[in-house]
């Protein structure tokens, strides 16, 4: 019930104001239409010169080239020359108010984003994380410039930032339907789920909520979301697509540029799973790479690069590099 007192009492302020405007604009017009008249019809001036006197005396810059040469004008002149700049002044005001009141909305994170969001990022666990993963996401041409919604309940108003890499900002709860509504959450491409602390158990039961309620709404959306807990079943159940312990915005960018980085993370640094990396001490006669790299791959293992004594590793080697004895071969295998 209060809810809807509540809603009631905006909805009159609403009309009120509307009334408020469309009142003085009928005054403002109805003395533009006599006064015009009457510079039209007595005072002989075209159609054109009556509009600019008449724009000319409302905005107050009042050039002085035309004016009533009558007394009857001059009486009718001072009448519209006070309505017509106090409705000017009056619907000006309204028009400013009016956009201040959204700009403050846009500010505080309570406008309905109503644009297609290529990324929605629930949760702002710090400023610098947020960055690094835009400016990582920006550096990508089919992510640059595209658009980015963060919703948060931590934030007070939109950062300043956000406004450089089109980002809009929502306030509320990830796991609020009313506030992924405002989101445009069934117009989201993907979604990432930021642990609120990474040190914090409770923030997995946050996240696994708010996947559970983006799930719930739009399956289309690709959810990829960060846990503490060791486990990843709460997440599961959730439906979430990807699951990952807390995370750099580097591999956050990957993942959310080119599905499967963190699986691939996975398979090189965890030992449980096939795809770990291995070093391997090359002794023997200098070898291109193209032919030690086919020895790899008939082994049932993935050449990754080689690092020759005193160079760094070349992960993206040429056919015809040449191998030296003493180098590093880095490969994958079970």
């Amino acid at each position: 019930m209060m809810y809807i007192m509540q809603r009631l009492k905006h909805l009159k302020i609403f009309l009120l104001s509307r009334y408020n405007i469309f009142l003085i604009g009928v005054i403002y017009l109805t003395s533009s239409i006599v006064f015009g008249t009457y510079m039209y019809q007595v005072e002989g001036l075209s159609v054109i010169k009556t509009i600019y006197f008449l724009v000319t005396t409302s905005t107050t810059v009042g050039y002085g080239d035309i004016s009533p040469s009558k007394e009857l004008g001059m009486l009718l002149g001072m009448i519209y020359m006070i309505v017509s700049i106090t409705a000017v002044g009056v619907l000006l005001g309204l028009i400013g108010e009016y956009f201040m009141k959204i700009g403050n909305r846009i500010k505080k994170g309570l406008i309905m984003v109503k644009r297609d969001v290529k990324l929605l990022i629930v949760g702002y666990p710090s400023e610098e994380k947020i960055k690094d993963l835009v400016e990582q996401l920006n550096q990508d041409e089919s992510y640059k410039g595209n658009h980015i919604v963060l919703v948060s309940k931590s934030l007070d108003e939109k950062p300043l930032w956000f406004s450089e890499y089109n980002i809009d900002f929502v306030s509320g709860l990830g796991s609020d339907e009313d506030t992924l509504l405002r989101a445009n959450i069934m117009n989201v491409e993907k979604a990432l789920i930021l642990a609120a602390d990474g040190e914090d158990i409770r923030s997995d039961d946050f996240s696994s909520s708010t996947v559970s309620v983006i799930e719930s709404m739009n399956p289309k959306v690709h959810t990829i979301v960060e846990k503490v807990r060791k486990s990843p079943a709460l997440f599961i159940a959730a439906g979430a697509d990807v699951i990952t312990n807390v995370s750099s915005a580097n591999l956050l960018a990957q993942e959310i540029l080119n599905e499967g980085a963190i699986e691939f993370e996975k398979a090189i640094f965890d030992n449980d799973i096939e795809g770990t990396q291995f070093n391997a001490d090359y002794k023997g006669e200098d070898i291109l790479w193209k032919d030690i790299a086919f020895q790899y791959i008939m082994e049932g293992k993935i050449p990754e690069g080689f690092r020759n004594k005193g160079k760094g590793f070349n992960f993206m080697p040429s056919p015809d590099d040449i191998i030296h004895d003493g180098a590093v071969i880095k490969y994958r295998g079970k």
